[in-house]
């Protein structure tokens, strides 16, 4: 089992430890969105008839990416699907010309292209940021370092023709830099999530269900019926890019969801290319990414008592004290000599959370 199935095994399927000011704000920000503080459309804002509603909306949340914005925004534009669907950026607070060049996209983009402002640093806030402001029934999430291959959002929103379909997960498929280490390609078919945020289980369809071998969807790809999200009370905000651990927020949210109703799909066919900047292709990257790893998969159980810390802690340490001593031998097999590392990494983050340094 990697060290990604063991953080989805902890994660809190049931949320409810998420922080209520997430869930407040969000509720003040779908008053906002919908105008039901006096019952008109907020100032600047357009009220827009339920018929002309889109169907689906592509959510891209970004900081400080404008050039790669750029790239995903291309690849969004080429897409086709049968049903209405709009595109909306959420900008967390960049310093560069994201939003200068968002505008000025908008002007020829096929579809309605839309940019909204989220003031509060943080993924989980800006996607909650998304989830309120859409539009669509369905929200299709999309990181701002990927490119859609073509029929990516024509599987998305086949998937989501069936009333039943609360969730969906496409491939996501890490684009190397040239000079990237052999040592990490060698790794990449062995791992799924992992520092690239592979995600490929195959050609073929299936249910995400918790405790199978499809792991839950990661934002790079990922659908969700709004409504749901929405019922959720949306991302967690401690967890993910611009805080403290800076990852874990959409396998948690996706969990959670993954609880309710309806049926959560892997789509092989909806294809994303995540492009990796050679700063995440270091030994040293990957093992810290490990480290965090174990972090979130304690931050994202919740607060615990003291009790539970200490009982953790006696469960963890001896682990620790095993692959610290295995870490240290050698092997014929290179990737083991990694994977061994990578497991005490993933240990050491878990005990170090747990001991709030």
């Amino acid at each position: 089992m990697s060290a990604f199935s063991v953080a989805l095994g902890n994660a809190n399927a049931c949320g409810t430890e998420r922080p209520r000011l997430a869930t407040r704000r969000m509720t003040e920000m779908l008053s906002y969105r919908f105008g039901k503080r006096d019952g008109r459309a907020p100032e600047g804002k357009t009220a827009v008839a339920s018929a002309t509603l889109p169907e689906f909306t592509v959510a891209v949340c970004t900081r400080n990416r404008s050039r790669s914005l750029s790239r995903t925004l291309e690849s969004v534009a080429r897409q086709e699907a049968s049903v209405a669907w709009e595109t909306l950026v959420v900008d967390n607070g960049s310093t560069d010309d994201t939003a200068e060049r968002v505008r000025a996209r908008a002007a020829d983009f096929p579809v309605a292209l839309r940019l909204e402002h989220e003031t509060v640093p943080g993924a989980g806030a800006a996607r909650n940021r998304a989830l309120a402001a859409a539009r669509g029934r369905v929200l299709l999430f999309a990181d701002d370092d990927v490119t859609c291959r073509p029929g990516w959002l024509a599987e998305h929103v086949r998937a989501f023709a069936d009333p039943n379909v609360i969730g969906s997960g496409g491939r996501i498929l890490p684009n190397l830099p040239p000079d990237a280490p052999q040592w990490l390609r060698d790794a990449l078919p062995k791992e799924a999530g992992g520092p690239t945020a592979r995600y490929d289980f195959g050609m073929e369809s299936r249910e995400i269900l918790p405790g199978n071998d499809v792991y839950p969807a990661f934002t790079a790809n990922m659908g969700v019926a709004r409504d749901r999200g929405i019922a959720l009370g949306g991302f967690r905000t401690d967890l993910g890019p611009g805080t403290r651990i800076p990852f874990g927020e959409d396998v948690e949210f996706f969990s959670r969801l993954m609880k309710l109703s309806g049926r959560c799909l892997y789509l092989p066919d909806a294809v994303v290319d995540h492009h990796i900047p050679p700063a995440r292709t270091t030994r040293e990257y990957y093992f810290h990414w490990y480290q965090n790893l174990g972090r979130a998969s304690i931050a994202a159980n919740g607060p615990m008592s003291r009790v539970t810390r200490m009982g953790k802690l006696f469960r963890y340490g001896p682990r620790l004290a095993t692959w610290a001593l295995r870490s240290g031998r050698r092997y014929r097999n290179p990737y083991d000599q990694l994977d061994t590392r990578r497991k005490f990494e993933h240990a050491r983050g878990r005990c170090l959370e747990l001991l709030g340094r």
